[in-house]
Order: C-alpha cells, then sequence, then structure tokens
C-alpha cells in the first residue's frame, strides 16, 4: 500500500508539472515558446528512441554466458588411452580458438550496433546543429538509421506476436523458422535491411506528376481545363536542400501551370537558416500567380511571420485567411473563381496571437456564384471548412504524407479525417490530400510516393 501511495503521489506530481509548465510556456513570448514547445517534442522522441534502443540491445546485444562442456572435460581425463586423450585435448583446444574467436565477433557485434543505435539518438541533434542549403551527410546518416530502428522493432514485435500466437493455438504445428529464435532473428534483420534501402531508394527519387480532374458545378468555359499544381511537404531542412528543391521546380515549370500553390510545411528551420535552401522557389513560373499558407511546421519554427515577408519576397502571395479573386484582371466576376487559404490549426495550440484558421475571414467575402477552391494544410481543418455554410467545391491540403512509412501510416490513417488522394464529401464538394513532394526527416518511402499534384478543373 505504501508503494502504491508513493507511485501515485508521483505520478501526480509529474501531472501537475506538466500542466503548470505548459501553462507557463503559452506565457512566452512565441518565439520563445515554440523553441521550449520544440524541446519538449525532442525530449519525448527521444524517449521513444531510447526505449527502441533497449528493446533492440536486449534482444540483439546482451552477453550470453558458454556454459562449459564438463562431461566433454571429464571423459577425456579418465581416459586411459594416451592417444585418445591427445586427440581430445587438441579437439578442446581447438573448441577453446573457435570459442575466443566467437566472443571477438560477439564483442564487435556489440560494439557496431552500440555505434547504430547511438547514430539513431543523433538524428534531432542535426536539426539544431547542422541545418544548412544542403544536407550534412552525418544528417543523412543518423535520419537513416532512425528509420531503419523503426522498421526493425517493428519487425521484430510483429514476429515474436506471430510466433507467441502460433505457440498458443497451435503447438503441434509449429514453423521451424519461427519456433528458432535465431531464425527469427535472421529474418527481422533481413527484413530490416531489405525494407531500408527500398524505401531509401524511393526516397531518392524525384517525385512523380499526378494528374487530377476535378469536375467543379457551373464552372466558367474559360476556366476549363485551369491548371492548378499543388506543392506541399517539402521540408527543407537537415534531409532536404536546396538541389533536391531545383530537381522540384524544374519539373513543375514543365507543366506550364496556370497557378501553383504551396499547401504547407516548406521548411523546417528559420529563415535565417534556410534562406538559400529556399531560393529556387523564386524560380518557378505560371501564368496567374504563386501562393502559399503555412503548415504546422512552419510554426514550429517560431518564425513564421518571417516566413510570410520571406515568401513575398520570393514572389508569392500568401494567404492568411485571406482569399483572391482568379484571374485577377481581363475577365468579368463571372469568369473568375475563388481561391482561399486559412492557417494551420496548430497556430491556435501554439498560442500564435493572430493566427489560426479563420474560416469566416477567409471565405465570407467570396461570391457564392462563383468556384471556390481553399488551401488548408490539415484534413481535418478542410473537414471543419465543409462543414460551414460557405460554398466550397474544392479543398487542397497535404500534412499526412501518405502516412510516409510503415507503421507510422496507421496513426496517419486513424487521426486524419482524409488521408491521402482524392475524396468527394456530401456529393458537393471534393478533397484532394496530397502525399507530400517530398519527405519529413527520415528520408525512406515505403508504401506511399512523393507526388507534383496536377489538377485540371472541369465542368461537371
Amino acid at each position: 500500500m505504501v508503494a502504491l501511495s508513493v507511485y501515485v503521489s508521483a505520478s501526480a506530481i509529474v501531472i501537475l508539472a506538466v500542466v503548470l509548465g505548459e501553462l507557463y510556456v503559452f506565457t512566452l513570448d512565441k518565439e520563445i515558446r515554440a523553441r521550449n514547445l520544440r524541446a519538449q517534442f525532442l525530449c519525448f522522441l527521444e524517449c521513444v528512441i531510447l526505449t527502441m534502443s533497449v528493446i533492440i540491445w536486449r534482444t540483439f546485444g546482451s552477453r550470453r554466458s558458454v556454459r562449459p562442456d564438463s562431461n566433454y572435460v571429464g571423459v577425456a581425463s579418465d581416459s586411459k588411452d594416451v592417444g585418445q586423450l591427445q586427440r581430445r585435448r587438441r579437439d578442446q583446444n581447438i573448441r577453446a580458438k573457435i570459442e575466443n574467436e566467437n566472443t571477438y565477433l560477439s564483442l564487435a557485434l556489440r560494439v557496431l550496433l552500440l555505434f547504430y543505435l547511438g547514430s539513431c539518438h543523433l538524428a534531432f541533434a542535426c536539426n539544431i546543429f547542422l541545418m544548412a542549403e544542403n544536407p550534412h551527410w552525418l544528417s543523412m546518416l543518423t535520419y537513416a538509421t532512425f528509420g531503419s530502428l523503426i522498421q526493425l522493432v517493428t519487425a521484430l514485435i510483429i514476429i515474436e506476436a506471430v510466433h507467441y500466437l502460433l505457440k498458443l493455438f497451435s503447438k503441434k504445428k509449429k514453423l521451424f523458422l519461427i519456433s528458432s529464435r535465431r531464425w527469427r532473428h535472421l529474418i527481422v534483420v533481413t527484413y530490416t535491411i531489405f525494407i531500408s534501402v527500398l524505401g531509401l531508394y524511393r526516397a531518392a527519387q524525384l517525385p512523380t506528376v499526378k494528374s487530377v480532374s476535378i469536375p467543379i458545378s457551373k464552372l466558367p468555359k474559360s476556366l476549363e481545363g485551369f491548371r492548378i499544381v499543388q506543392l506541399t511537404d517539402i521540408h527543407l531542412g537537415p534531409t532536404v536542400g536546396r538541389r533536391r528543391l531545383e530537381d522540384v521546380v524544374e519539373i513543375v515549370n514543365s507543366l506550364k501551370p496556370d497557378i501553383v500553390v504551396m499547401t504547407g510545411d516548406l521548411v523546417d528551420g528559420s529563415v535565417q537558416k534556410l534562406k538559400d535552401a529556399v531560393a529556387p522557389m523564386q524560380d518557378i513560373k505560371s501564368v496567374h500567380g504563386k501562393f502559399f499558407i503555412a503548415g504546422n511546421h512552419e510554426y514550429y519554427t517560431g518564425d513564421v511571420d518571417n516566413w510570410y515577408n520571406h515568401m513575398k519576397e520570393l514572389g508569392y502571395i500568401v494567404l492568411h485567411n485571406t482569399n483572391i479573386k482568379l484571374p485577377r484582371t481581363g475577365v468579368k466576376a463571372a469568369q473568375q473563381f475563388c481561391l482561399a487559404g486559412v492557417d494551420d490549426i496548430d497556430a491556435v495550440h501554439l498560442g500564435y496571437h493572430g493566427h489560426g484558421p479563420d474560416i469566416d475571414a477567409a471565405l465570407s467575402s467570396c461570391d457564392p456564384t462563383q468556384p471556390v477552391v481553399v488551401l488548408a494544410h490539415q484534413p481535418r481543418v478542410a473537414k471543419t471548412i465543409l462543414d460551414s455554410s460557405y460554398r466550397v467545391d474544392l479543398i487542397l491540403s497535404g500534412h499526412t504524407h501518405g502516412g510516409q512509412m510503415f507503421p507510422m501510416m496507421i496513426g496517419a490513417y486513424l487521426i486524419n479525417p482524409f488521408f491521402a488522394g482524392l475524396y468527394q464529401y456530401q456529393g458537393r464538394s471534393y478533397v484532394y490530400v496530397s502525399e507530400g513532394t517530398v519527405y519529413w526527416g527520415i528520408p525512406m518511402r515505403i508504401g506511399s510516393s512523393m507526388e507534383i499534384t496536377e489538377v485540371l478543373l472541369t465542368n461537371r
């Protein structure tokens, strides 16, 4: 009872400390607040990595004692045959030599495992110390090992669960590869190497162009075939840099878009750190303009206002809970559509004054007789907009990355009302959720793809 009381009291103190800490954080300046929340998130991720590291070390790195074969030695000692005794001693020496070699090999493997797990823990430190115009090799290495650690732990949990269920329900019919611990571990390691290399290879490729036709009710004839190119979730930062962005820009310009929209999570750092990396964005060309909204990661940087100003310098119109009628000149109102953009909902969670999704501010000045296209980074904000009383024909979102890699896609699927691809909502509106133009952090794509979305407006 005393121990239980201690645990309950300790838990209450921890919870109270967290609550008070959060209340204190929200009284700080937004930049300091963002820095503190990033530190909290980093601590949480390090705890997750530490837990996974302990699992892997206990499975693959723990020392196993080697028991001497006393019966084998005893028989040799009791033998009166000198020749037989010499042969057995020779065999014993060979056995000892092999055991010593195995010990050295085991030690080397444990040291290698320590370096592997250590590199995983360094991944997020690269966000602080190695943010530059192009990725540092150490950033790529540490994030790649972190991604492979996720695959290793996932595979280990799955195969051990399968083994447990087989033992529980199929005692008479055991699969040799599953029942043998050594074979289970070999399967896990082989899978991890294969899937990690595949994920790295897929992430190293250029994003594909996905063309989507959206039927719009009473679309003016002059807007038939209007081409919107969507970029989202590029995540310039420790593992994505200027060279990668230049490739994206080249593909976008080859599509000859009418407008280009960037629907958030362009960067994972401040303007000061990533100004050179983001420079190719100014080279994107379109007929009727380039438009930008912030995602949750722009707010995590604590530098979103500076990013707004810098994107304007690069030739982008920032839709900060605002809208614009397109085409802007040379046509009547009946031949235009309303393009609106809303802030990310995490701006509210982070306490950014003057930021956060304001649907009324973004859509109230849109003419209900005109088609309405909305840019909203997160699908859950898209759902809120669709449930409003405003006319909305199409919402372009991102954020989910299509889960990016297994098993993270399970969580992304469960917590978002729209996961990836095209959805029709209540027969009147459409939502398109891009899987992302590049990737976040871990340079892997497993079960998802990178895309540049080409949206063509057509008459319903």
